[in-house]
């Protein structure tokens, strides 16, 4: 096609008169630049546009649910929904951190005795 369009030019022909050569010989589909508004054409129009603006809906309502979801923190106030470690009682937290201890220095006497190599590290840690 370059090869006839050079050819063409060089004969002085105006680009409408190139262009309605290829129309004529290819068809007017398959030749003009800017497909037109119908038939199956005209879902190469709208299709790619109503998933661009079905993708900007989507990532707006996510990011608007991701800021919801911070707002809250950002905020100092409690979200809604179960307390979270983080909110639970003072003493309840205490509670859970003696027993945490206790398991933890359980878990280390079992080792020791089952270990040497453990019962070492656990005396030059302390």
């Amino acid at each position: 096609m370059r090869g006839i369009i050079r050819q063409q030019v060089q004969a002085g022909k105006s680009n409408q008169e190139i262009i309605q050569y290829f129309a004529n010989r290819y068809g007017e589909g398959n030749i003009v630049w800017v497909p037109q508004w119908q038939g199956f054409t005209l879902l190469a129009w709208i299709v790619p546009i109503v998933l661009m603006l079905a993708g900007f809906l989507f990532l707006f309502l996510v990011v608007r649910d991701w800021r919801k979801g911070a707002e809250p923190a950002l905020a100092g106030h409690p979200a809604s929904g179960p307390p979270s470690q983080d909110q639970k009682p003072l003493e309840l937290q205490n509670e859970t951190d003696a027993e945490l201890e206790r398991y933890r220095a359980q878990l280390e006497q079992e080792l020791a005795a089952d270990d040497p190599l453990f019962r070492r590290s656990t005396t030059e840690a302390n």
